[in-house]
């Protein structure tokens, strides 16, 4: 958008999920409700597989759709019957459906999902942190990018609330240790 700004001087009209020259490439709704499936379709084999996957291998050819130009032109008519199909479907199954056969797509998590996903949790997005404080079946967000030469972990977690407290009211302050006592006991210091 930038470039075609700096190129045009004109301000790039709001897509959404759509693609200047992909199509499909859009969320559809699914089987439960509010869950989606992201598709994005680039080449002919491409779509000609999704053709298939959904049971409408007429429409590979249908002149409404039969290249991106003619796609492009008719996005409502193609999300409406790319979305009748994703709607008889979970997230789930329609992803692995045209993953099977080529075709770009994939759940659109919601946030639980995305913290339960084996992926994620495989590539170490949330990780175990071995802590006294925290059970170890609780997942912590960690790094959500990896560098080969520097992958970086999560070593520990930060300190407790109030972990501080009594050191810094003692030393900084001048706290006496029967004060600390007396306002832990009040529960006023954690």
């Amino acid at each position: 958008p930038i470039l075609e700004y700096q190129m045009s001087g004109e301000l790039p009209q709001l897509r959404g999920n759509r693609h200047p020259r992909m199509a499909p490439h859009q969320i559809y709704p699914c089987l439960s409700e509010d869950t989606w499936v992201a598709i994005a379709v680039n080449t002919r084999e491409e779509w000609q597989a999704l053709c298939a996957a959904i049971s409408k291998p007429e429409m590979a050819n249908d002149s409404r759709f039969c290249d991106t130009t003619a796609r492009l032109a008719h996005l409502d008519e193609l999300d409406e019957m790319i979305s009748q199909w994703t709607c008889r479907h979970t997230n789930i199954e329609a992803t692995e459906m045209l993953q099977a056969v080529g075709v770009a797509a994939t759940p659109a998590f919601s946030i639980s999902e995305a913290y339960h996903n084996p992926h994620d949790i495989h590539r170490r997005t949330t990780i175990n942190v071995e802590t006294p404080d925290i059970s170890p079946d609780l997942l912590t967000y960690g790094i959500p990018w990896r560098l080969g030469a520097t992958p970086g972990s999560v070593r520990r977690l930060g300190q407790t609330l109030g972990h501080d407290n009594r050191a810094f009211l003692k030393e900084m302050l001048g706290f006496h240790e029967t004060e600390l006592d007396h306002l832990a006991d009040g529960q006023v210091l954690y």
